[in-house]
This record gives C-alpha cells, structure tokens and sequence, in this order.
C-alpha cells in the first residue's frame, strides 16, 4: 500500500498532489476501486451513465437484498 501512488494535478504550477494507497484507504474506502473500475470502463459517451451505476459500500451492511431464484 506504501508503494503504490496515485498523482492528481490541477494544471497550475506547483499543483501536483501524490498520495499512497494507504492514505486514499484511510480519506476514502471506495475511491481505490471506483478509480480502478473507471478505467476499465470504454471511453465513450457511455462512461458516465454507466458509473451512476455503481454502488460501493464500506462493511457488511448495505440497502440491497440479493435476488432470490424460483
């Protein structure tokens, strides 16, 4: 987790932010995988819609039920 890090940069001087792995998992659970599944993702028009999709939650407990099969 140390190793790995994730660069952002805003486009001014002195604006280049690095963060590990580590420290994403700490601020934000899920931004590690929403980052990772993004850029599996086409990039086309599509990329948007198909993100609003996409539910992560933190632990065991969350809102949905599984489908059961009859």
């Amino acid at each position: 987790l140390d190793d790995k890090i994730y660069i952002r940069y805003s486009g001014y001087m002195g604006g280049k932010k690095e963060l590990t792995a580590k420290e994403i998992l700490e601020k934000h659970p899920t931004r590690i995988i929403e980052h990772a599944v993004k850029g599996m993702l086409p990039k086309n028009k599509l990329t948007n819609i198909i993100e609003k999709y996409l539910k992560l939650y933190v632990g065991k407990d969350h809102p949905h039920e599984a489908q059961i099969g009859l």
